[in-house]
């Protein structure tokens, strides 16, 4: 467990008659060791020992890398003996000190899921070298302001006021770059790049949790959870003394000098929902190999799941177990609010839920709630509610991100969206191939294009309810929480060399960013089987129209081949004409 001298970041922010750049040159801990977390039970610690080289504490101040993954795609490093500093241009640098004589790896990371995505001050490596161990050791305790002991994990969490955007696409990558090292159960200190949303307040306190929408459009009670939920999770426990590192307030300390780290893991590109192909990257173990957005597997394990456990455990609550045999307890069903809902649709959905609880599916041992989750604050009252949840309906977006925290043997069913172009999406249905814990269902293509109603959730509902009381939830095959646009785009990329690697970013100089512009969720498998042109409202540049297909580098006649291999069009409950249409079933022919 790591004892901490420094830096609770509101006393950074706080802290009146005490120089910052004491505070910043104060020791941060004492334990020179990588941790095992001790509160997720003895099951879930690593006891295994350490590989040479990460158990010493960069005495000699010499440093040492070791990489996972593709340089320049997804590679993910562990440095030993890293100094962490700004440079001129404002970029955080990462700078190994070594011998002339030693040799070293060839490193370009990524901090954050989309590397193409140009960020404020971004992240680089060099590496300085000496002609004797001597003048390295002079030139380190001249150049270092604070040693920073233990292991650290350094990230970028963009937006991260949009709490999906903050776990999935900030969080989750690093956590994935620690599994392939095997240290997914250690504690770490996260060493964090953040916008400035919360500057000056204390994101432990709950009335900093609670903050509305501030002038300039930023959830700042979220954004004050999401970084508590990066503190806690480092942690591995409910704690107040963990600290987080935000970087950029120390930018202006650290000028012309550098921190020190004995551990410090960083590298998070592709590694996140933004890029994600099929699945959240390090999920997937049973599937062809050639289907993950990683460049190299990560350990076999129930990755997302371990991350929600761990998350549980962050802040104080045990991680759901597996659930008793449905007939000793009445199932416990949330039917979430969408910003995509109408108010119509809304009071729908509340009366299904009030009937529900009150009529025959309440015999049928039903607890049936409507809820909208900006009305269950903080995060972790939110989490206390999922792990006695059985059945969550929920369409896409940020809500149907909820299903990663579902207990073992529940089910989520997927209520997707029609958008203005009346073109049905199952949205971010890549989290289905994600989840081994949860069973995922979707709401019949032809009621999704008709416009669902009440009677179908409820349809849906009950049909997850017997697949709970017969035990058939799980296990089950990855075929089953795929939609047909997954099993469409599946099996293009086994198919296809091109559509796969354009899916994955490898074959793009831009890694596949125009790719994920997708009108209905960046990983929207829907918009690339209707042969969608992408989204560039958000664009900051300048683009002709593109379709995603040439965007993905897609094999257009196979993929229309495919649909028709799938009955697309009968899945739709389209007839008549449109049996004529090319593209079979796309955006360009309609859906009428």
């Amino acid at each position: 467990m790591f004892r901490y001298c420094l830096v609770l970041t509101a006393v950074l922010r706080g802290t009146q008659g005490v120089d910052r750049r004491d505070l910043v040159r104060r020791e941060i801990g004492s334990a020179a060791a990588i941790s095992p977390i001790s509160s997720l039970g003895k099951s879930q610690i690593s006891n295994r020992p350490l590989p040479p080289g990460r158990s010493h504490s960069c005495e000699d101040f010499v440093s040492h890398v070791e990489c996972k993954g593709t340089r320049g795609y997804d590679q993910s490093c562990i440095f030993h003996c890293a100094y962490l500093t700004p440079d001129v241009e404002g970029r955080w640098v990462v700078t190994l000190l070594m011998e002339n004589s030693s040799n070293s790896t060839e490193v370009d990371i990524s901090d954050w899921d989309m590397p193409a995505i140009r960020v404020e001050f971004p992240l680089t490596v060099q590496v300085k070298r000496f002609g004797s161990k001597e003048t390295l050791q002079d030139f380190a305790r001249q150049w270092t302001i604070s040693h920073h002991r233990g292991l650290s994990v350094l990230f970028r969490a963009l937006w991260q006021d949009r709490w999906a955007h903050a776990l999935f696409d900030g969080l989750y990558p690093a956590y994935v770059s620690l599994a392939r090292f095997g240290l997914a159960k250690h504690a770490f200190t996260p060493v964090a790049i953040l916008s400035n949303y919360t500057r000056g307040l204390d994101c432990r306190l709950s009335e900093s949790q609670f903050m509305g929408l501030s002038g300039a459009g930023i959830y700042t009670g979220i954004a004050c959870q999401m970084e508590e939920a990066l503190r806690l999770f480092g942690a591995g426990q409910e704690t107040s003394t963990a600290p987080l590192l935000r970087i950029n307030e120390l930018r202006e300390d650290l000028q012309g000098s550098s921190m020190l780290f004995d551990h410090l893991v960083s590298g998070s590109a592709h590694l996140g929902e933004y890029a994600s192909l099929l699945a959240l990257p390090g999920t997937q173990t049973s599937v062809d190999q050639r289907l993950f957005e990683e460049s190299e597997a990560v350990p076999n394990q129930d990755l997302l799941g371990d991350f929600a456990d761990r998350l549980y455990a962050a802040h104080g609550l045990r991680g759901p177990a597996r659930s008793p045999a449905p007939s000793a307890r009445q199932l416990k069903v949330l039917i979430t609010s969408n910003k995509r809902m109408s108010p119509e649709e809304v009071a729908e959905m509340t009366q299904l839920a009030e009937t529900a609880s009150a009529g025959a599916s309440a015999s049928a041992g039903l607890d049936v709630r409507f809820i909208d989750w900006s009305t269950i604050q903080p995060f972790k009252a939110q989490l206390e509610l999922l792990r006695e949840t059985d059945i969550l309906v929920s369409g896409i977006g940020t809500a149907l991100f909820y299903s990663a925290f579902l207990p073992f043997g529940s089910v989520c069913i997927n209520t997707g969206w029609k958008d203005e172009a009346s073109v049905p999406t199952y949205g971010e249905d890549i989290l289905g191939l994600s989840n081994r814990r949860t069973r995922f269902l979707y709401v019949p293509l032809e009621k999704l294009r008709r416009g669902i109603t009440a009677k179908d959730v409820e349809l849906e509902i009950h049909r997850a309810a017997a697949l709970i009381s017969e035990g058939k939830v799980v296990p089950f095959s990855p075929d089953e929480n795929l939609s047909i646009f997954g099993r469409i785009i599946r099996e293009l990329s086994l198919q296809s060399e091109r559509s796969r690697r354009g899916l994955q970013g490898k074959g793009q100089e831009d890694g596949g960013f125009l790719c994920h512009q997708r009108p209905t969720g960046q990983t929207s498998l829907a918009d690339l089987v209707f042969e969608r042109n992408l989204d560039a409202k958000n664009l900051l540049f300048q683009l002709d129209p593109m379709t995603l297909a040439d965007a993905c580098q897609l094999d257009i006649p196979l993929l229309r081949e495919l649909k028709r291999k799938y009955n697309l069009t009968k899945a739709l409950g389209l007839h008549g004409s449109h049996g004529s249409c090319e593209c079979v079933a796309c955006e360009a022919c309609g859906f009428s």
